[in-house]
């Protein structure tokens, strides 16, 4: 796929939902923030375990890691915000949720950029050896 609905991509595109007048399901919103969280959280562990196998490219794993934790630390308002499955249904019409989530959507994108950018130095760094 062209990945139009993931990553940076994908990010930019639900904090542009929330900017409109699109109705965001409460249940399903706070699911998606459920499950990025949790698979962030994994990709740091897992980026630990590379450390640990390749430690020439520790200071880049350490830089991808901190970046993880950076956009983690970025969603988690949302995860308070938006608790799943406690959540509720229907629309989330609050003006001042939809500002502020579309705007921590986007401080997120921006640190998966970095990550991207990030990962392309583990790997860098990994081949070298």
């Amino acid at each position: 796929g062209s990945g139009a609905n993931s990553g940076c991509n994908g990010l930019e595109r639900w904090a542009e939902a929330f900017d409109s007048e699109i109705e965001i399901d409460r249940a399903g919103n706070a699911y998606t923030l459920q499950v990025l969280q949790a698979a962030r959280l994994d990709g740091a562990d897992y980026l630990g375990n590379l450390r640990d196998l390749f430690p020439q490219a520790a200071s880049e794993i350490n830089e991808a890691i901190d970046t993880v934790r950076a956009l983690v630390t970025t969603l988690a308002p949302l995860v308070t915000l938006f608790p799943f499955p406690a959540g509720g249904h229907g629309n989330i019409s609050n003006p001042g949720l939809r500002e502020a989530a579309a705007a921590a959507l986007r401080r997120a994108a921006g640190h998966q950029r970095d990550l991207a950018i990030a990962i392309a130095g583990v790997h860098k760094a990994i081949e070298s050896e």
